[in-house]
């Protein structure tokens, strides 16, 4: 091979290699620029479901605390009135009274469970699920339990909806007559698994879904976790969910 011949090669390889060192340049740069964008979307995620998240609050005491207290003050004055006259016009409105500030404490209590702050996650979901077992159509197994260290209060939050939603989507549509609730806390990692024996669902069905599925992965993006969702038509669901603990 003459020198002309290695020349060209070495002209020729080197060019190649600038090429490449061009495209792995501008390829690492996308990645960035990717990761950038999916870091200040979640962070737009999380921004704008906590806004909901404390507004929601704001109208718990609202009603709680306004409302219902204006409502148990009418029901006193009630019932003294009524100490006197026996009348069972307003025996009867009293006891309506008394069932309507019952569904407003509900009505709060839904929108903003405040067990949170004073009995903490792990009570707040073993409430929630008595509740569902108290019906009887539901057959909950809870495996393991949850530990409020390194969450903060909006993230407690966030895994009692996720929970909330899942659950009482599967009482309410998947025709099911067991959940299996598996919890498994390590340092870094929580990891909820939720499966039932009901009659599943086409996951990119949005008419099936509705609204519940994308609250669902709105919450978990929130949390900077994954969501393993297995379901198909007649097979049940089992919903795998990974979050991170700082």
């Amino acid at each position: 091979m003459d020198t002309n011949t290695q020349g060209l090669y070495l002209t020729v390889t080197l060019a190649l290699a600038f090429i490449t060192l061009l495209l792995l340049l501008f390829i690492g740069m996308v990645i960035r620029n990717l990761r950038y964008r999916m870091r200040e979307l979640r962070n737009q995620v999380r921004h704008e479901v906590e806004l909901i998240d404390r507004e929601r609050n704001r109208i718990s005491i609202d009603l709680h605390d306004e409302l219902g207290a204006g409502m148990a003050a009418v029901c006193m004055l009630m019932r003294m009135r009524n100490e006197h006259y026996r009348d069972p016009t307003l025996t009867k409105a009293i006891d309506h009274l008394n069932r309507q500030y019952g569904m407003l404490r509900d009505i709060a209590q839904d929108l903003s469970p405040r067990m949170l702050e004073t009995h903490g996650l792990d009570a707040v979901l073993t409430d929630l699920l008595e509740e569902m077992r108290a019906v009887g159509k539901l057959r909950i197994v809870q495996k393991g339990s949850l530990c409020d260290t390194g969450f903060s209060s909006a993230q407690k939050v966030h895994i009692y909806r996720i929970v909330k939603e899942i659950t009482t989507n599967v009482y309410r549509h998947a025709a099911a007559t067991e959940v299996v609730i598996h919890i498994v806390q390590k340092k870094q990692m929580l990891k909820l698994q939720i499966s039932d024996n009901g009659k599943g669902f086409d996951p990119d069905n949005a008419s099936l879904t509705g609204s519940g599925l994308s609250n669902i992965k709105t919450r978990i993006t929130a949390l900077s976790g994954n969501l393993a969702l297995i379901t198909a038509p007649g097979r049940g669901s089992c919903y795998t969910i990974t979050l991170p603990i700082s």
